[in-house]
């Protein structure tokens, strides 16, 4: 069942968990806007913006939830092959994470 967390680096995000199947495979999918304020999907080492209708950010965690790969405005109809090291992907409407680095730990409050 999915759930929603907060993530705190240098400000506290309210999570929804994508941790089922179903849950994974429709995202953001088909969406006029985003549903959740942002998206944790596990686990996650690539994406795709397909049937999504607005741009997102995309912070790619490793398993203790490290920045390794950020991208930042991803457009429809994008693919994002495996992110070497990548447990969980974080997606959020773009301009959520311009302040969020590689690098950066978050932490789960």
């Amino acid at each position: 069942m999915a759930k929603t967390i907060s993530l705190t680096v240098n400000k506290t995000l309210e999570v929804h968990v994508a941790d089922t199947f179903k849950d994974r495979l429709l995202g953001y999918m088909f969406q006029k806007e985003p549903a959740y304020s942002s998206l944790l999907i596990q686990p996650c080492s690539s994406i795709h913006t397909f049937f999504m209708r607005f741009p997102i950010d995309v912070l790619f965690l490793s398993e203790e939830k490290v920045i390794i790969r950020r991208y930042l405005s991803l457009k429809p109809g994008k693919v994002i092959m495996p992110v070497k090291g990548a447990k969980m992907a974080l997606e959020a409407a773009a301009g959520e994470f311009t302040n969020y680095y590689v690098g950066e730990k978050l932490e789960i409050k």
